[in-house]
């Protein structure tokens, strides 16, 4: 079995929109409104197949066609069903995908507003097809159709609504329906690209889920990875699995789809979608930004593939990070820590890491810490995410958290971030509190000091300890490059300088 998706029950007093909120962060609703069977059963198939936990809820409106036969009844009181198909791998095999859906027939008018009023919160991902046997096999978006589409988007409670509505129907005009809806409104996606035929159907319904998807990240700014999701992926690759950037060769892109080494949806390497999920970023912007491939193949020899070979994978070469690794954890936590309107220091990452595109030194080579088993390691790096994290937004309130970064660097001696915060009063901070830190199986001792300084000394001490041993001139104790904070300059208002390596 490839994939298997539950959801909580729910009461029959319950709203099916409040299914599963605990753990809404990480998941989507996708609400679809569709009276093709075939089409429907296609939509949530591919989204059952990236392996999302995602909510996926079907309207039918259709008085005439009998019970989908890919829906098997599960506890019809609550609506809820099994899906269930089989289907052809690259490898021609044959796998069976199966996951629970809620499934609403709408027989009548008055049946869809009962249940769609019952899934609308104002969250979610709206698929909207037109013509609708039981809503008047209107021809253009009209009528209670319009009516509960707009209230879907344009009446949920302010700073509380993250809604999208993508029109999947082949037979309206597209510009016509999404001006109806609301004139100008980026949450509205339509495309008369998309025929829905037999031939073009797969196709059609992965790049409606993939635009969805792209629009969603971009309008609601939510990370679709955190960092331990991050880490748990990248931790199930070894060093060989991430040399698997030869796409301009048939057999061996065979071989990485068979062994789920390609992101299919995003036609890239596996552990590039990883990191570019867990960046937050649209991946044909990122892949485009980078340079990291011409029209067709990948680049595997640029430093960013070259950087995800040790950035928390799992066998016996991995002893550490490097510059660029760090550079990417950096610049994760800068982009998880504000929004994105609110987000000026992009372009400072962006420009350093551009700048070393073919320095594969510091992408392999020039580690950041001394040997560590990838338990430890993963430790170390909660601890940079955790510290840059508290370093980024100032604590005074006056401030509102404003956003202290004001240079990154990155060159063969090192990554230095430049944040505007007064040195003193970090020095202040530390230097009465902490006259050494011990390392315990717990992790390093708690002191005195406040949150940020804490921040710092746990990955200091992190950053300077070893549990691996090799036999080289790596070091047993300190860092491979040393960690510091200084001054920026001889005025405070120059701020701090957070430094991995040496003097850039």
């Amino acid at each position: 079995m490839e994939h298997s998706i539950t959801f909580e029950r729910t009461s029959l007093n319950k709203p099916i929109s409040t299914v599963n909120t605990s753990t809404m962060d990480r998941t989507k609703k996708w609400i679809i409104i569709e009276d093709r069977a075939y089409k429907a059963k296609e939509i949530i198939f591919q989204l059952l197949k990236k392996g999302k936990k995602d909510q996926i809820i079907w309207l039918f409106p259709n008085n005439k066609d009998t019970m989908p036969n890919f829906l098997r009844e599960e506890d019809a009181t609550q609506h809820l069903y099994q899906f269930y198909k089989e289907y052809e791998t690259i490898d021609n095999n044959w796998e069976e995908i199966d996951g629970e859906i809620h499934f609403f027939w709408c027989h009548n008018e008055e049946d869809f507003i009962t249940y769609f009023d019952r899934v609308n919160d104002h969250n979610g991902i709206l698929l909207l097809d037109i013509q609708l046997p039981t809503l008047g096999n209107l021809q253009e978006l009209d009528g209670i159709l319009l009516e509960k589409v707009q209230h879907f988007l344009l009446d949920g409670p302010p700073g509380k609504s993250q809604g999208l509505i993508c029109i999947i129907s082949s037979v309206v005009s597209h510009g016509a329906a999404k001006g109806r809806i609301s004139m100008g409104d980026e949450r509205i996606i339509s495309s008369g690209e998309w025929s829905f035929s037999a031939a073009s159907l797969e196709k059609d319904c992965q790049q409606v889920i993939e635009e969805c998807e792209r629009v969603w990240l971009k309008l609601y700014d939510r990370p679709l990875y955190t960092l331990d999701q991050f880490l748990k992926k990248m931790s199930k690759l070894d060093q060989y699995q991430c040399h698997n950037w030869a796409n301009d060769n048939p057999i061996s892109l065979i071989k990485y789809k068979k062994n789920r080494l390609w992101n299919d949806t995003w036609d890239m390497p596996i552990q590039l979608g990883y990191l570019i999920k867990f960046l937050h970023y649209d991946h044909k912007e990122f892949v485009k930004e980078f340079d990291l491939r011409d029209k067709k193949y990948f680049n595997g020899g640029s430093a960013i593939a070259e950087c995800l070979k040790i950035m928390g994978t799992n066998d016996e070469r991995t002893d550490s990070i490097s510059l660029l690794a760090a550079t990417f954890f950096c610049w994760a936590a800068y982009r998880h820590s504000f929004p994105a309107q609110e987000r000026k220091g992009d372009v400072l990452f962006i420009g350093a890491i551009k700048n070393c595109l073919t320095n594969v030194s510091i992408a392999r080579y020039k580690l950041i810490t001394p040997p560590q088993k990838l338990p430890t390691l993963k430790k170390t790096i909660q601890a940079l995410y955790e510290m840059m994290t508290m370093l980024y937004k100032s604590t005074i309130l006056k401030e509102h958290r404003a956003d202290l970064l004001k240079d990154v660097k990155l060159n063969e001696k090192g990554l230095q971030i430049q944040i505007k915060i007064n040195p003193e009063a970090l020095f202040s901070k530390l230097s009465p509190h902490y006259s050494c830190i011990l390392l315990s199986k717990e992790g390093p001792h708690k002191g005195k000091g406040g949150d940020t300084s804490q921040k710092v000394f746990t990955f200091w001490s992190y950053s300077n300890y070893c549990d691996k041993f090799v036999q080289s001139k790596l070091p047993i104790l300190g860092s491979q490059y040393p960690f510091s904070i200084l001054s920026a300059g001889d005025y405070t208002n120059n701020g701090l300088l957070i430094q991995f390596g040496y003097d850039t």
